[in-house]
């Protein structure tokens, strides 16, 4: 499957239980160039994401069944040190084939991880879904630093907590995400894996256009947060 730029949104067939791996970082001897010491699969896997996406392979598209964002209320923020999360109470779903997916959480990172044409951008959120058996999808966005303030980043920024403090947020927009990225009418596809340790295979990834903005003073604070946390990019499969 194909898949077009910057809103980036993978579906994987993985356990929740594994989406996780403890005390990794990205740098010194816990970076990612010594995931394998976690997850031999992070070293020796075929499919591993990030990928550089070539931007003419941007042609073709394709996307969930359906898909569907709803504002979210009284939902829970974590500043888990090397990102910030959000969960709980979170209105959205996909159905891909025969299988719904609900929102179980969503994360960032800085700079993207995945690159189009050798360019990052300052940010990509994922956004994580499970179905009822625990399989995962997932769906991420890249961000580019704006003179425009984005009204979904609003109450993340303003109540970005301490490290490893959770605090709870009355009213996030979610609806304006999918809204933002024209309800994935323009998505690039390719199968790949998570991002972290254990770095599972069987994900699938889907990438959308066109990028969305963030300003700059929220961009900063999310960015002093959270610190780097991008994998660099792997091979691609066949190449």
């Amino acid at each position: 499957m194909k898949l077009f730029l910057t809103f980036v949104i993978f579906f994987s067939l993985i356990q929740i239980s594994t989406i996780f791996a403890a005390d990794f970082s990205y740098s010194g001897t816990t970076g990612p160039a010594f995931w394998g010491n976690f997850n031999e699969t992070c070293l020796k896997g075929k499919n591993q994401s990030p990928i550089d996406i070539p931007y003419n392979e941007f042609i073709k598209f394709s996307k969930p069944d359906n898909v569907e964002f709803h504002d979210a209320h009284d939902v829970v923020i974590e500043n888990k040190g090397h990102t910030i999360e959000i969960s709980k109470n979170l209105d959205a779903k996909l159905k891909i084939k025969d299988n719904e997916y609900k929102l179980l959480q969503f994360h960032f990172h800085t700079p993207s991880e995945h690159r189009v044409n050798g360019r990052y951008y300052d940010v990509e959120a994922h956004f994580v879904f499970t179905d009822t058996k625990d399989n995962l999808s997932v769906i991420g966005v890249f961000y580019d630093v704006s003179d425009r303030r984005n009204r979904f980043f609003d109450p993340i920024i303003y109540n970005i907590p301490d490290e490893n403090v959770k605090k709870t947020i009355e009213f996030i927009k979610l609806s304006s995400v999918i809204e933002d990225i024209n309800w994935m009418n323009s998505t690039y596809n390719y199968f790949g894996s998570l991002t972290t340790p254990p770095c599972s295979e069987g994900v699938i990834w889907w990438v959308s256009y066109p990028v969305q903005p963030i300003g700059k003073n929220q961009y900063l604070k999310l960015r002093d947060a959270m610190g780097f946390n991008s994998r660099y990019t792997q091979v691609r499969n066949g190449e």
